[in-house]
């Protein structure tokens, strides 16, 4: 069975004066692993386990959100908001050093669709910045004009729902919740709530629970699925 492992390994740097220095650098690298028959069902029936778990909230998660979406009345706006992986932007025509090392320059996309009401189409959209910060600043930059537009577009909505994915370097985290309750309060909706979906890491199942942020007294409430 090949598993893959990392290991640290020193290498001899060379800087442009013509010096050397030795710097411990991380590889990734195939091992190939040996075991008992027994031993393989056992690990396989344990993923099983944690695997019907995920596969059980997925399904949950997908039912309550079409659910959802077909008992929205004309007052609430549901939001799904993701953040693309950063492009490389390319000149017409550049020198060749251009092409090389950090002289690329970089943009990140924030990505996203919102519904309001019922039978609404999907008004897609999407924010371009040079600015690679995916952190709750970067979110609330990227949304601030989007609820912008729904409040101007739909005047009468005051129920707001968020749906994205959960890493807590971004959407779940403390500080995008202060921001998310400040936002509420300053937009006067009635009622805000953001959800995460299911994750799934590096082909390994990792359990979450659905995380749900009720912002009618601007507490973290925790939604555990059995």
């Amino acid at each position: 069975m090949d598993t893959v492992e990392t290991v640290a390994e020193e290498r001899n740097i060379k800087k442009p004066s013509g010096q050397s220095e030795i710097k411990k650098v991380t590889v990734v690298m195939k091992e190939i692993q040996s075991g008992s028959f027994y031993d393989l069902t056992t690990e396989f029936e344990e993923q099983l386990q944690k695997f019907k778990a995920h596969y059980f909230n997925i399904q949950h998660q997908f039912i309550s959100y079409r659910q959802l979406r077909k008992q929205m009345k004309s007052n609430v706006a549901l939001v799904h908001v993701d953040f693309s992986e950063n492009y490389v932007a390319n000149l017409s025509s550049a020198v060749s050093s251009y092409h090389y090392g950090a002289s690329q320059h970089q943009i990140s996309l924030h990505t996203g669709v919102y519904y309001v009401g019922a039978n609404s189409l999907p008004y897609t959209f999407c924010s371009v910045s040079d600015n690679l910060e995916h952190g709750p600043a970067a979110i609330w930059a990227h949304l601030n004009p989007v609820i912008e537009h729904i409040k101007n577009m739909h005047g009468d909505v005051n129920v707001l729902h968020f749906f994205s994915d959960g890493p807590t370097s971004q959407y779940r985290q403390k500080g995008n919740f202060y921001k998310f309750c400040k936002v509420k309060a300053e937009k006067s909706f009635k009622l805000a709530t953001w959800n995460f979906h299911e994750l799934k890491v590096d082909s390994v199942v990792k359990v979450y629970h659905c995380y749900s942020v009720c912002t009618t007294c601007c507490c973290v409430v925790v939604t555990v699925t059995d």
